[in-house]
């Protein structure tokens, strides 16, 4: 004797839920990376980022972003004028330092 089985509709979207979760995008999100009260943002397509001097010690602030193989695709300077200095990247990051 055969014994069948049939989804029930829990089960139905179980499946349906771990799907739309492995097939989402990882690198959806944005990013914020910071030293002391400097700051650097990465945008949710890391394509594009800023960096952000909020210290008033006369010292600019430098944020290079790499790509997967260690390449830099972005270096932008903020020396403390008002707001942030924002930057279109030559590929897509996965790694930023301040």
């Amino acid at each position: 004797m055969q014994r069948l089985v049939q989804p029930t509709a829990t089960s139905v979207a179980l499946a349906m839920l771990a799907f739309a979760v492995i097939s989402a995008p990882a690198g959806a999100h944005q990013c914020e990376t910071s030293q002391g009260n400097d700051f650097a943002l990465t945008a949710t397509d890391h394509r594009s980022g800023s960096v952000c001097d909020m210290e008033r010690d006369g010292a600019a602030v430098t944020t290079e972003w790499y790509d997967a193989e260690g390449f830099s695709v972005s270096l932008e300077r903020d020396g403390g004028d008002s707001g942030c200095d924002e930057g279109k990247f030559r590929g897509k990051a996965v790694s930023v330092v301040v």
